[in-house]
């Protein structure tokens, strides 16, 4: 599952992004930055790689190509684990 998280943005700005770029995943609204404080990222953007079971196997600061093949097999390896 793929999902954004608004760090400490304002609801309506981000809904506004949300509509003006299409995208189709959720947004998940963290007005008091509990989940960057739980997760210690102080940047924009974060992605975090999360395993069927709930821990945290990797993490990207920065941009990155999701689209390279190399992310692709990543992705595809972790989806593959039980």
């Amino acid at each position: 599952m793929i999902f954004a998280v608004s760090f400490q943005e304002p609801e309506d700005l981000v809904k506004d992004f949300q509509k003006e770029f299409k995208l189709s995943f959720p947004v998940l609204f963290d007005p008091r930055g509990e989940i960057s404080e739980k997760y210690k990222f102080r940047g924009h953007p974060a992605t975090f790689l999360i395993d069927r079971k709930g821990f945290l196997v990797g993490q990207v600061l920065g941009e990155r190509d999701w689209s390279s093949p190399e992310a692709k097999t990543l992705v595809m390896d972790l989806l593959r684990k039980p």
